[in-house]
C-alpha cells in the first residue's frame, strides 16, 4: 500500500490504504496515476515561492517505492527502496500496533547514483501506437503482438507501401541540459530485409522554434546485418547543438523492398552518457511521469537494505521517507520474517548479517528494583522508598557452539563488548532484547580434545538499543 505526505506535514500520519498482494510494487495514489501534487494546503515551499498576489505554484513530483522480501535462511528482511532525485532517504520499520523503529544502517540512506529519465513517451508500445508518426516513405504503422518483443508483448511495426525508404518519427519529451551535455539514444530494432542504410536522427529546435543542426547516427554494415530478422539493441550518444531545446527523434531505413517491415521496441532517449539500457515506468525503481505506458519515465537508483533486527514471526511493514521539498513517504506491503525455529544474534556494527545461534536453554532472569529502607524513630516498621519501576532482566545466557567455526564467530561477535540483539522464535515466548554481556566463559564441558563442541556462557543485563545514528 502507498501513503505519501508533504515534507512539512507530521512525519507519522495515520492514513492507511488497502494493501496490495505481497511482492507487487506500491500502487499509485487513488485518482492520480503516478504523481503527488503539492499545493498551498499540503506542500512545503521556500520563502521566495509565494507570489505577491499570495498564490503558490502547483507542482507535481513523482514518488518513490519500497518493497520487502523476507530471507529466513539468513535471518534478515531484505528491503528495496528508491526515490527519484533523492540524495538521502530514511527507512522506518512499522509494527501492527503502530510502533515505528528507524532501521539501523538506513536512517539515513545515502543515495549513490543519478536518476535517469527516459523521454520517449510511448517507449514499449504496450498500450497503443499513439504518438508515432510515419515519415520517409509514408509507411503504415501498427501495434503488433510479438513474443520476441524486447519490452513487454508488443512492438511497433512500420510497413513499406512500396520499395524505398521506411521512416518513423518517435514521440519524445526532452529538454537538454545547458552546456552541451550529451544525449543517449537506445532502440530495439528489427528489419525484415537488409537495409541499404539505417539512420537515427535527432532534429533540434531552439527556444523560438528555429531549426538547428541535426544530430545523425548512421548504423554500420555490421549493425544493419545484426538487426536483420532479429531484435538487436542499438545505442549511441550525441551532443546537442548550443541552444537546443526541442528534439525530433526519427529512424529511417533506405533500400527496403515493397512490403518490407521495420519493428521498434524498448525505446530510450535520455540526457547524459549512459549504457543505453532500457527502462520504463514498470521497471523496478522507476515511475511513470504521466499516463501509465504513455509517458516519460524516471528511474531512481535502487538501494537494498538487509534488516537484521527485524522481529521474527510477526507482521511488519516498512515506511520510506524522502524529507526533501519534492519528497514524501511510501509504505510497503506487510510481510513476516519466519523464524523456522532459528534464533539470531545481531551486532549493531553489522546489522545486515546476523549470526545464527543455538540457545542452550531459556535463561533465568532477575528483575532488580532500586529500593531503600529506613527506620523512623519510635516506629516498629521500616519505611521503604522504591524506584518507579524495576530494572530490565539480568541473568546468565548460554550458547552451544557445535563447531570450531561457530565458536570463533561467537567469540568475534562478543570481542568488543558491544550490546548484541537476541531474536528468538515467537514460540519461545522470549522477547527480543539487547543484551550487554559480562565475563565470557568458554567451557568444553569435559569433552575430548578432538570433539568440536563448546558451551559459551556469560552474565547479561538488558539494555536499551544503541542509537541507529551512530
Amino acid at each position: 500500500m502507498s501513503v505519501r505526505a508533504a515534507w512539512a506535514q507530521p512525519p507519522w500520519g495515520d492514513t492507511v490504504l488497502p494493501p496490495t498482494p505481497t511482492g507487487q510494487l506500491p500502487p499509485p495514489i487513488p485518482g492520480d496515476p503516478v504523481t503527488f501534487t503539492y499545493n498551498s494546503q499540503l506542500g512545503a515551499y521556500p520563502w521566495a515561492y509565494p507570489s505577491w498576489a499570495g498564490g503558490y505554484p502547483l507542482l507535481a513530483y513523482p514518488g518513490g517505492g519500497v518493497v520487502i522480501h523476507p530471507d529466513p535462511t539468513t535471518g534478515v528482511m531484505i528491503v528495496t527502496a528508491w526515490w527519484p532525485y533523492a540524495t538521502a532517504l530514511q527507512l522506518v520499520r512499522l509494527d501492527t500496533a503502530g510502533g515505528r523503529t528507524p532501521v539501523r544502517g538506513a536512517y539515513p540512506i545515502a543515495v549513490t547514483g543519478s536518476t535517469r529519465r527516459n523521454a520517449v513517451t510511448n517507449p514499449s508500445i504496450e498500450i497503443s501506437n499513439a504518438g508515432f508518426v510515419p515519415d520517409a516513405g509514408s509507411p503504415t504503422l501498427t501495434q503488433l503482438a510479438d513474443a520476441a518483443a524486447p519490452a513487454g508483448g508488443y512492438v511497433l511495426r512500420s510497413t513499406n507501401a512500396g520499395a524505398g525508404s521506411n521512416g518513423v518519427t518517435i514521440p519524445t519529451s526532452l529538454t537538454p541540459a545547458p552546456g552541451g551535455q550529451q544525449v543517449t539514444v537506445g532502440i530495439g530494432l528489427r528489419t525484415s530485409a537488409l537495409a541499404a542504410t539505417i539512420t537515427i536522427s535527432i532534429g533540434w529546435a531552439d527556444a523560438l522554434g528555429g531549426a538547428l543542426t541535426t544530430s545523425s547516427i548512421v548504423l554500420t554494415a555490421d549493425q544493419r546485418a545484426a538487426v536483420l530478422g532479429q531484435f538487436t539493441r542499438i545505442t549511441a550518444s550525441v551532443t546537442p547543438p548550443t541552444g537546443a531545446v526541442t528534439p525530433t527523434l526519427k529512424i529511417i531505413a533506405t533500400g527496403m523492398p515493397a512490403g518490407g517491415t521495420m519493428d521498434l521496441d524498448a525505446l530510450l532517449l535520455e540526457i547524459g552518457t549512459t549504457d543505453g539500457s532500457y527502462f520504463d515506468g514498470g521497471t523496478l525503481g522507476a515511475t511513470w511521469a504521466g499516463t501509465t505506458g504513455l509517458s516519460a519515465a524516471l528511474l531512481a537508483p535502487v538501494t537494498t537494505v538487509r534488516d537484521g533486527e527485524c522481529p521474527l514471526d510477526v507482521l511488519v511493514s516498512y515506511e520510506l521517507r524522502f524529507p526533501g521539498i519534492t519528497g514524501g513517504r511510501v509504505v510497503s506491503n506487510p510481510d513476516t520474517l519466519v523464524s523456522g525455529r532459528r534464533a539470531w544474534l545481531t551486532h549493531p556494527d553489522n546489522p545486515g548479517y546476523p549470526q545464527r545461534i543455538d540457545l542452550r536453554r531459556k535463561p533465568k532472569r532477575d528483575y532488580p528494583l532500586v529500593q531503600g529502607s529506613f527506620q523512623p524513630l519510635n516506629r516498629t516498621r521500616k519505611v521503604v522508598i522504591s524506584a518507579a519501576q524495576r530494572l530490565g532482566g539480568e541473568g546468565t545466557i548460554e550458547f552451544n557452539a557445535v563447531s570450531a567455526a561457530e565458536r570463533a564467530a561467537l567469540l568475534a561477535t562478543f570481542a568488543d563488548g558491544s550490546p548484541v540483539l537476541l531474536r528468538s522464535p515467537a514460540e519461545y515466548h522470549y522477547e527480543d532484547q539487547w543484551l550487554a554481556l559480562g565475563t565470557l566463559t568458554d567451557d568444553p564441558e569435559d569433552r575430548l580434545a578432538h570433539q568440536d563442541a563448546w558451551l559459551l556462557s556469560a552474565p547479561f543485563i538488558t539494555v536499551d538499543p544503541p542509537s541507529v545514528l551512530t
